[in-house]
């Protein structure tokens, strides 16, 4: 069987969870990754995606219009997997259900309004009548009230779960490759000359620079943008058995329960005092550390995402 998986930007950050979903389902079935990218250009830390790419040019309405007949033309999987409530995934993915009849599952990994009205009232009104931009307010706004028209959803966190009444699949990692005992964090500390500020890295840079690390610290705002979003950095931290500090938003108290260490939006000195803390009790953080690294093998591995994603994918088909 073959899947294919729409992206709404291949040069954006949000190919990360499609390209996750992609490989965890790459190991049973044929997949493809499909999309409008900027500058024909594939988001950096995934250049070297070992994967099937069509890639078409981005473009404003309504010279994009040819665009997104190409790309449903090109759609050829046994099942389409929209990820994001975007015109350029979802929204194709739903043309193509109605002229294919083909099962359509999207995934939700975070609240787009939310980050369109996470904005002052002027800002809101000039993106509400920004009709140009293929993924606007007003075409994402509509997307929302679409996605019945899925035959199944997936989410990435709670918030998204009770939204839209989705099937639960973490931004799970690979645990045997973000493995902390294939590296040597002082070697790895000399190799990157730390402290300093990184340039952008590939994805498989990522375990050797976390393996330097000894605390990772993830805070988030408590905005309409946060609430319906989980950093997916805090399970390659917790893969790595890092100390984890974040905030106290969206499903970050549940993930970090009993490995980690929270404190509240926006409070800058409690967020210090916590690193402080960390580096004053390292029996405690390395525990903690170490709990994080079980309970993510446990619950956010790479094979429960598979298990879920192939639980989706038999659903859909048996529908059809």
């Amino acid at each position: 069987m073959k899947i294919s998986f729409l992206c709404f930007d291949l040069s954006n950050n949000s190919l990360g969870r499609v390209a996750l979903l992609a490989r965890a389902l790459a190991r049973h079935h044929q997949v493809e990754l499909i999309g409008p990218a900027r500058g024909n250009k594939i988001w950096f830390p995934l250049e070297d995606l070992e994967l099937p790419v069509k890639s078409f040019t981005w473009k404003r309405y309504p010279a994009f219009i040819p665009e997104l007949r190409r790309m449903i033309r090109h759609i050829d999987g046994d099942v389409i997997f929209a990820c994001k409530l975007f015109p350029t995934s979802f929204g194709v993915g739903i043309l193509k259900r109605f002229l294919s009849e083909k099962p359509l599952i999207v995934d939700i990994d975070d609240w787009e309004l939310g980050f369109f009205y996470h904005s002052g009232f002027w800002v809101k009104l000039g993106r509400s009548l920004n009709f140009s931009n293929p993924n606007g307010l007003p075409y994402t706004w509509f997307m929302e009230r679409l996605t019945g028209l899925a035959d199944a959803v997936t989410v990435s966190n709670r918030f998204l779960e009770k939204k839209f009444s989705g099937k639960l699949l973490h931004h799970c990692r690979d645990t045997a490759m973000l493995n902390p005992e294939k590296f040597d964090a002082a070697k790895e500390k000399e190799k990157l000359n730390l402290v300093t500020v990184l340039p952008k890295i590939p994805f498989s840079s990522l375990p050797a620079h976390l393996s330097a690390a000894d605390v990772v610290a993830v805070p988030q705002r408590a905005t309409t943008d946060t609430v319906g979003q989980m950093p997916a950095k805090i399970f390659d931290a917790m893969a790595m058995a890092k100390p984890v500090i974040s905030t106290r938003v969206s499903d970050i108290p549940e993930v970090l329960d009993g490995c980690g260490y929270l404190v509240n939006a926006g409070d800058t000195q409690q967020l210090a005092d916590m690193i402080n803390y960390v580096f004053q009790h390292p029996e405690e953080a390395s525990q903690k550390a170490q709990q994080a690294r079980e309970k993510c093998i446990r619950l956010y591995d790479i094979k429960v995402l598979e298990q879920g994603l192939l639980e989706t994918i038999d659903k859909v088909v048996q529908k059809t």
